[in-house]
């Protein structure tokens, strides 16, 4: 779980951090965020606030 949590926040880090939101550091290149990878970290996004709701016993709806 921590290490998910790291790379949520490196990953946010990259993507509003820099100059350019949408070209990330990978390695020692830069590559571009598709829409895949958009969709995908909103769908983890989702599943982590109910995961966060379930686990402190929270009404968030």
């Amino acid at each position: 779980m921590v290490l998910i949590r790291k790379l949520v926040g490196i990953t946010g880090d990259n993507l509003f951090e820099s100059g350019n939101p949408f070209v990330v550091n990978k390695g020692i290149e830069k590559v571009w965020i598709t829409t895949l990878d958009l969709a995908f970290l909103t769908l983890f996004s989702l599943y982590m606030l109910i995961e966060v709701e379930h686990y402190f016993d929270l009404e968030l709806s």
